[in-house]
């Protein structure tokens, strides 16, 4: 029987997570539980003879609706778990009137990019999670503005353009929390009509993961990056996650992540985290190039990312998104 995530049913969901994912510690029960709310009680669990057996996390921003952490406990696998679960999640956001759904999985699953083929979902490009020591990425940062040949525009300092300002919100604040969503709401929405990546602010105040970062140009918000400085499992966080970037096209995406960097280096060094962790799609290639070879990042991990939409996603946006969809 598939029925609707309760907060009754979190320790079991977390269970059949870490045995399905393989993953050393758990996540955090505020997480899991900030996901039934924020999902408007969407999020799915298989369940037979009051066992669950699989479940499934639903992500709605705007007029984009996302999955995952999506799992079937090993021992039930093979039995159309995974199926059933993918079938009513996908009838909810046709219920929904959703026409761009977007997920990312491992790259070497096969089982899974065909089954979510078979769904309707189209290959897109991969997302790599990548890392750099807070002190090296500094020294990268200051040697590449230092170079005689760098591109135009020119970077200049790593603050960025002189038109360019940071703000640093705290959501467990109510005003500062609501300042934060009415940004991140426009920001979104200039990103692509419609979407809305705000209610991710919850997790930030639920959880106190971390903080807003909004960045502005002349007083108008152009980007955001929104800061986790503690992990989402149960063990003590190992860098600090920009975990969602978007950056608006009326503003240079190397000058504004540079401005963007430049806080969280900061921000890094005064809470002693040692590593910064950002997530960038290949769709992006110049954004890749620079965070690979010109500020030396390290790629520990990819993801494929498969869509269904009414128009090709990713060439339709009017900025950046930097970041993983879910997980």
């Amino acid at each position: 029987m598939i029925r609707k995530m309760t907060y009754a049913d979190i320790k079991q969901v977390k269970k059949i997570d870490q045995r399905s994912f393989k993953i050393d510690a758990q996540r955090i029960t505020p997480y899991v539980a900030t996901f039934i709310e924020k999902s408007n009680n969407t999020c799915l669990v298989y369940e037979s003879k009051g066992k669950i057996l699989g479940y499934n996390i639903l992500h709605h921003w705007g007029n984009f609706a996302s999955f995952g952490p999506f799992g079937v406990d090993p021992e039930a696998q093979g039995n159309g778990v995974g199926k059933a679960l993918l079938e009513e999640t996908m009838k909810i956001f046709s219920t929904l009137g959703y026409k761009k759904i977007g997920i990312e999985t491992m790259p070497w699953s096969c089982y899974n990019i065909a089954l979510y083929t078979k769904a309707g979902f189209n290959t897109d490009s991969l997302t790599f999670r990548m890392k750099s020591n807070v002190n090296s990425l500094l020294g990268a940062l200051n040697s590449y503005k230092s170079k005689p040949s760098d591109p135009k525009p020119a970077l200049g300092n790593i603050h960025g353009h002189s038109r360019l300002s940071q703000q640093i919100f705290s959501p467990t604040s109510d005003i500062e929390l609501a300042l934060g969503i009415k940004y991140v709401k426009d920001i979104s929405d200039k990103l692509s009509e419609g979407l809305d990546f705000s209610p991710e602010l919850q997790l930030l105040k639920n959880c106190r993961f971390g903080k807003i970062l909004i960045l502005f140009e002349d007083k108008e918000p152009v980007g955001f990056a929104l800061m986790y400085d503690k992990s989402i499992f149960e063990k003590e966080a190992e860098y600090l996650d920009l975990r969602r970037v978007v950056i608006l096209n009326s503003v240079d995406a190397i000058v504004a992540l540079n401005s963007i960097f430049d806080v969280a280096i900061r921000y890094g060094k005064e809470h002693r985290i040692s590593d910064i962790s950002i997530s960038c799609n290949g769709y992006n290639q110049d954004v890749f190039n620079y965070l690979i070879k010109g500020l030396n990042f390290r790629i520990y991990r990819n993801l494929v990312r498969m869509t269904i939409s009414d128009e090709p996603y990713m060439p339709s946006l009017k900025g950046i998104q930097l970041s993983r969809w879910c997980g």
